[in-house]
């Protein structure tokens, strides 16, 4: 019987980009993964989500934890998150370099703008990066990137956030069948999640500037709330670090998607990306969002989404409401098919596979 092939993931802190890494490669018979990570979530970053993911996988243990600066075992292939490389840590990791076969490294840099974002993602990595034959980019690269020397580039595509990829009950909801395209849905659309970060709550309020120009609608904030005759609901549910109410539950969350036509998807912390984009996409809800091919999910102005990148939100807000019945219809018949193909668990697990060739 042939030996495994193991896969350490090293990172500081983990993030849910690392929980969809891990998992989708230990769905390879024949690969067993590794996380090697800070055990001691006393001294977990504040705000991170790092104690969370950590009890996630600790919990439904589909890869083995390994403290930082616990013994270095020989690996196969050592996957190094240079984003979370520190000064006080390096010897550590140099020990599991020493015992790796191989090395691949990843970093959240999805474009580079100036360069100073270059300056810092290659004196993170350095000299990592010179040894990697393999680079992971968490959302789609830009026209170009630094990192000449590595021979292959793999460009991950965002999944469900792992309380509706990984545990049990919120996979069983999202990934239910789809509802039928056909199916005419009650909410024009809607938005569920946090205000934050502010550049978030700046597409918010344009949107919502758009909506008020429509006297037909009417914004709720709850499920089944009563609806004034003539007008058609579009829910609308965010929040605040502050606040007490924190959206719809997660028993609620994929029900609501499945009523609306659109999902207003405005980027996250850092810029990156957004779970609600392939979320939207799971459950036919057609995303307004923006820069939708950094998504790596063949998302196109049109066809799987509206894209807020040419005329501005308040224009794909306006572009979304206009939209004849078959169009919508066509337009998720399309979503269907861009599930299938990229977000199906054992799908996108393959991808990733061909995409590492590891093995």
């Amino acid at each position: 019987m042939p030996l495994p092939l193991t896969i350490g993931v090293y990172t500081q802190s983990l993030v849910h980009f690392h929980e969809a890494l891990t998992y989708l490669m230990s769905r390879t018979p024949g690969w067993r993964c590794f996380v090697i990570t800070q055990t001691d979530l006393s001294k977990s970053p504040r705000g991170s989500e790092h104690p969370m993911s950590f009890a996630r996988i600790k919990k439904l243990g589909y890869a083995d934890l390994i403290p930082l600066d616990y013994r270095a075992m020989p690996l196969d292939w050592l996957i190094i998150d240079q984003q979370n490389i520190r000064p006080t840590r390096t010897p550590d990791l140099d020990r599991w370099c020493g015992t790796a076969g191989k090395i691949c490294c990843m970093t959240d840099w999805h474009r580079y703008v100036s360069l100073r974002c270059v300056a810092r993602d290659l004196v993170r990595g350095y000299p990592y990066y010179l040894k990697a034959c393999r680079m992971i980019f968490q959302t789609a690269q830009g026209t170009w990137s630094p990192y000449v020397t590595v021979r292959r580039k793999i460009y991950f595509s965002p999944m469900p956030h792992p309380q509706f990829m990984l545990v049990p009950e919120g996979r069983e909801r999202m990934y239910s069948p789809m509802p039928d395209p056909e199916d005419d849905r009650a909410y024009a659309l809607g938005f569920v999640g946090s205000r934050l970060p502010p550049e978030r709550e700046v597409v918010m309020r344009q949107a919502q500037a758009e909506i008020g120009r429509h006297p037909d609608l009417q914004i709720i904030d709850e499920p089944d709330a009563p609806v004034a005759p003539g007008k058609r609901p579009v829910f609308w549910s965010e929040y605040g670090d502050n606040d007490v109410k924190r959206g719809v539950g997660k028993e609620a969350y994929v029900p609501v998607l499945d009523r609306m036509e659109f999902c207003i998807s405005p980027l996250g912390y850092g810029g990156l990306w957004t779970h609600r984009v392939v979320e939207a996409v799971m459950r036919g809800a057609i995303p307004i969002t923006q820069d939708e091919k950094r998504y790596n999910i063949g998302l196109a102005d049109m066809e799987t989404c509206i894209s807020a990148d040419k005329g501005g939100w308040e224009d794909a807000v306006r572009r979304a409401l206009a939209m004849p019945r078959e169009e919508r219809v066509r337009m998720r018949r399309n979503l269907a098919e861009t599930r299938r193909r990229y977000l199906e668990i054992d799908a996108a697990a393959a991808r990733l596979r061909k995409q590492l060739a590891f093995d």
